[in-house]
């Protein structure tokens, strides 16, 4: 008999982020780093300046910025049309922004409108090494640690319930799919550095803490891992026996209404199983557990675009 343990945050951020949707929090430009489309902040952006200040509106940002035209962040937010080298200044200056936050959004632009998907990697990685400089980043360090790779959740399990005598090869092979023994040992230095496992008086590595939380983590920094989680999920069902795996899905339609239901029973089934995985005394495999649901059509009533 297998015993399941429910390890790490186990990717919450989809209920996350519909929480944060429901519960919107206001937009600041400090949380511009938190932004991987520059329209969605522009749209955010103007609709929290409108909430503030009675005489804002597009007019009144294009005159500020020097736009010629008052429409024209409205079609950019629309996605009609793109913006230029001169029209990110004008936006950066109307919206009033420091160097840094200047420099992300020049960049996060050029990465969501640049078609070379050379450049496109090339402007990523500056987007992830400018919020590294961010206040955010280095207050929340230590958590945002465990983002980094996919199996960093699954070593701080291995490390804590398997038995691999600080043989970093052996804890290697125990991940599946396979990682190298210097990857393992990376990510046990990592996680103990950052305070997610210490070793206790006879030398065997714990968990410092049974089960843990990414509710307060913006979901930008957790997308490599989620995206490599993802990936991982569907090798497992193209090489997993189905003794060995469980993979169901279901086509359906439902009302908006349902569909906020179906999501809170979501959520309290996986906080159930999450309960069950803290109590299993016999935990002797690391499994990840993946809850989607996502929209295959457009709205059916309204002729929503």
């Amino acid at each position: 008999m297998i015993s399941l343990r429910f390890f790490s945050i186990l990717n919450s951020m989809d209920s996350e982020n519909q929480k944060a949707q429901q519960s919107p929090l206001p937009v600041t430009i400090g949380r511009l780093f938190e932004y991987e489309n520059y329209r969605t902040f522009l749209h955010d952006f103007f609709n929290e300046q409108k909430k503030l200040k009675k005489m804002f509106s597009h007019r009144y940002f294009a005159r500020r910025a020097g736009f010629s035209s008052s429409s024209a962040v409205l079609k950019v937010i629309k996605g009609q049309t793109n913006l230029s080298r001169e029209s990110i200044k004008k936006i950066i200056k109307g919206i009033g922004m420091d160097s840094l936050s200047a420099l992300y959004f020049e960049n996060l632009v050029n990465y969501n409108q640049v078609k070379n998907s050379e450049e496109r990697k090339q402007y990523r990685e500056t987007l992830e090494s400018l919020r590294k400089r961010t206040t955010y980043y280095h207050i929340n360090k230590n958590q945002l640690a465990y983002f980094e790779n996919w199996y960093y959740p699954v070593i701080r399990e291995l490390a804590h319930y398997g038995k691999w005598d600080n043989d970093y090869e052996k804890l290697a092979s125990l991940v599946i799919p396979p990682i190298t023994a210097q990857q393992a040992q990376e990510a046990v230095e990592v996680l103990i550095k950052n305070g997610l496992l210490r070793r206790n008086e006879s030398g065997n590595m714990v968990q410092t803490d049974t089960a843990l939380t990414s509710v307060d983590i913006p979901p930008v920094y957790k997308k490599k891992q989620r995206r490599e989680i993802l990936q991982k999920g569907i090798e497992a069902a193209e090489s997993l026996s189905a003794e060995q795996r469980h993979i169901a899905y279901t086509t359906l339609a439902v009302s908006e209404k349902t569909f906020h239901k179906i999501t809170e029973y979501i959520d309290s089934v996986r906080m159930n199983i999450l309960d069950m995985a803290v109590k299993d005394p016999g935990a002797d495999k690391v499994y990840q557990l993946i809850f989607e649901l996502f929209p295959f059509s457009k709205n059916l009533r309204r002729g929503e675009q």
